[in-house]
């Protein structure tokens, strides 16, 4: 068993020494973040590509990912060929505004929906909840596509982070594992 203090003060000692940025403001900002990770991580998913994350949560651990030179991934995107959900999901942006789009919508009297607005709200809604493991077909493939053989990366979903390797398969398809 290794404690969140030996791992933490361990982070610490690559960040700095590793650090070849030089660039103490990064640095003081992943070092801030490292406390807070004993409890979780909370950042805001962007619908754009998997390495889309919002700085607007948790900008400290976004540095502290960027410092240590570790990938952080998701696979919650929208397919393109469904093209009203994709523009509807690209118009709102990331996850923190989808669910502001959503809570707008279910507090409108009904009746008094906004007809401009759409059938937005609606494909948002349904995205979210047809996607609630915050993976789809269409991310694991850009995943696929994204990671190079042999190569690991942390896949960010439902709060939870886990080491994601894609093998390198010489048969044909690449698989993605999780530990």
């Amino acid at each position: 068993a290794v404690s969140y203090s030996y791992l933490s003060s361990k982070l610490t000692e690559l960040l700095i020494t590793q650090n070849t940025s030089n660039d103490p403001v990064q640095l003081s900002s992943a070092l801030r973040a490292l406390p807070s990770l004993q409890h979780g991580l909370d950042v805001n998913i962007g619908f754009a590509s998997p390495v889309d994350f919002v700085q607007d949560t948790s900008p400290d651990a976004l540095a502290l990912f960027r410092l240590a030179r570790v990938s952080l991934v998701h696979g919650w995107l929208p397919d393109p060929s469904d093209g009203p959900t994709y523009a509807a999901l690209q118009r709102v942006g990331n996850y923190n505004a989808a669910t502001l789009e959503v809570a707008r919508r279910d507090q409108q009297p009904l009746g008094t929906m906004d007809v401009s607005a759409g059938a937005q709200p609606v494909l948002v809604q349904d995205f979210l909840e047809q996607n609630s493991t915050q993976l789809t077909p269409y991310g694991i493939a850009q995943l696929r596509q994204r990671m190079q053989p042999g190569s690991l990366a942390v896949l960010f979903r439902n709060s939870h982070l886990s080491v994601l390797y894609r093998s390198p398969h010489a048969s044909g398809d690449p698989g993605l594992c999780t530990l």
